[in-house]
């Protein structure tokens, strides 16, 4: 198989992991779930990401998109334990490293943003 039809494929298969796990009863869409799906490891996915194929990294960057969407909106909607959406958004996308993030007294999950101003 060319290059291009190889990654044409996993362009394919990306959207087609997406439609499959977003709105199943039996998974949910992950950054790992999708690397399984594709038959790679998720530092390919890294690579391919940052990589010189921009149809491709969009494809990866569109999907992660998608799946942190997911993990926020399925949380507000209370699909989901906001404790599970947490700990992914957590440790998938970076969202609080130093605990800034709480449960109120009702055990609801509290999103507390902050924006740092970057070096000038």
């Amino acid at each position: 198989m060319s290059s291009y039809k190889k990654m044409k494929s996993y362009i394919d298969k990306i959207s087609q992991y997406i439609k499959l796990t977003y709105d199943a009863e039996d998974d949910t869409p992950t950054i790992a779930g999708l690397a399984v799906f594709l038959d790679v490891p998720k530092e390919v996915l890294g690579k391919w990401e940052q990589g010189e194929d921009e149809v491709l990294a969009n494809a990866i960057k569109r999907a992660k998109n998608q799946i942190e969407h997911f993990y926020i909106s399925r949380s507000c909607l209370k699909k989901i334990n906001n404790t599970t959406a947490h700990f992914y958004l957590n440790n998938a996308f970076n969202y609080s490293k130093s605990g800034e993030n709480s449960q109120d007294q009702n055990g609801e999950f509290k999103l507390n943003i902050s924006v740092e101003k970057g070096d000038e």
